[in-house]
C-alpha cells in the first residue's frame, strides 16, 4: 500500500502539449542505472538514512536507485508534496498522465523527470514498498507563506514528517543538501540536524561531485572541479555517521 494519496482538494496542473510531449519522451526513454559504487559495505546499519544532493544532476536518481537496492530500503521519503502522487500512481499502472505535472519541480526539487521514472520503477518492481512525501510547503499559497515567520520553516515541516514515520521500516530520505547539513549554525538548523535530536542513529550520505554540470533553477551551471576527490563512484567516511558519495562527473538533467 502506498502512502500519501492525493487529497481531493489538491489542484491539478496542466502542461501545454509541447511540454507534455517532451516530458513523456524523456520519461519513457530513461532507464534507471545501478551504479558501481565502491565501499558501500562500510556504511553502518541503520533504519534511517538521508541522501543529500545538489538538485539538477542526472546521477542523483541513479544513486537513489542503487542505494535502495544495495541497502534494501523499503520506504523512500521525498522532498516534495503529495500532489505528485497522482502522477506516480498513473505511471505505476502503465498509463502516466504527464499533463498533471508541474514543470517547476524538475530542477528545483529532487523530482527530476529521471527521478520520477526511478521512483516508478522502484515501486513497480517491488524494491521499495512505499513512497512518502515530506514537504507539503511545495503546495503553499502566497497567503500561507505570508503567515510563516521562521526562515527554517521548511526544515521544521520535513523533520516533523520524518519523525512521524514508523521507525520499524527502513527509510531513505532524498533531499537537497541544504536540508541535510550536519552542523548547526546560528542561522540554520537543517532537517537532518533536527531529526537527529530524536533519531541519533540517522546516517547521512552526502553526494559530492568531482566535476560536471547541473541544471538548477532553469539554468545550466558548471560545477567546480575538485581534483582531491577520487575519479570513481565511492563512499568516503567523514565521521561515524556522516559519509560522502563521490560522483566522478555530473550530467545535467533533461528538461
Amino acid at each position: 500500500t502506498l502512502m500519501s494519496r492525493l487529497p481531493a482538494s489538491q489542484p491539478i496542473y496542466v502542461l501545454n502539449l509541447y511540454m507534455a510531449s517532451r516530458i513523456q519522451d524523456i520519461f519513457l526513454k530513461h532507464i534507471p542505472y545501478r551504479l558501481p559504487i565502491k565501499s558501500l559495505k562500510f556504511l553502518p546499519q541503520s533504519k534511517l538514512y538521508f541522501c543529500g544532493e545538489i538538485h539538477g544532476a542526472r546521477e542523483n536518481a541513479d544513486i537513489i536507485f542503487t542505494l535502495c537496492q544495495e541497502l534494501s530500503f523499503k520506504r523512500l521519503a521525498l522532498e516534495y508534496s503529495s500532489s505528485v502522487d497522482i502522477f506516480i500512481q498513473s505511471a505505476i499502472r502503465g498509463t502516466p498522465i504527464f499533463s498533471l505535472l508541474k514543470t517547476e519541480m524538475f530542477d528545483t526539487s529532487v523530482l527530476s523527470i529521471e527521478m520520477l521514472k526511478t521512483v516508478t520503477e522502484l515501486l513497480r518492481s517491488g524494491v521499495i514498498c512505499e513512497v512518502v512525501y515530506i514537504d507539503e510547503t511545495f503546495d503553499y499559497t502566497n497567503e500561507q507563506w505570508q503567515k510563516v515567520s521562521d526562515p527554517d520553516w521548511r526544515e521544521i515541516v520535513m523533520a516533523r514528517a520524518i519523525e512521524k514515520l514508523s521507525a520499524h521500516q527502513s527509510t531513505l530520505c532524498s533531499m537537497g543538501n541544504w536540508h541535510t547539513r550536519p552542523r548547526r549554525t546560528s542561522h540554520h538548523i537543517s532537517a537532518l540536524r533536527r531529526v537527529r535530536e530524536t533519531r541519533p542513529e540517522a546516517v547521512l550520505v552526502q553526494n559530492v561531485y568531482r566535476s560536471g554540470a547541473i541544471r538548477n533553477a532553469n539554468q545550466f551551471i558548471s560545477l567546480p572541479y575538485r581534483s582531491e576527490l577520487p575519479n570513481e563512484y565511492t563512499v568516503v567516511q567523514r565521521t561515524k555517521r556522516n559519509f560522502e558519495l563521490v560522483v566522478p562527473q555530473a550530467r545535467a538533467i533533461k528538461a
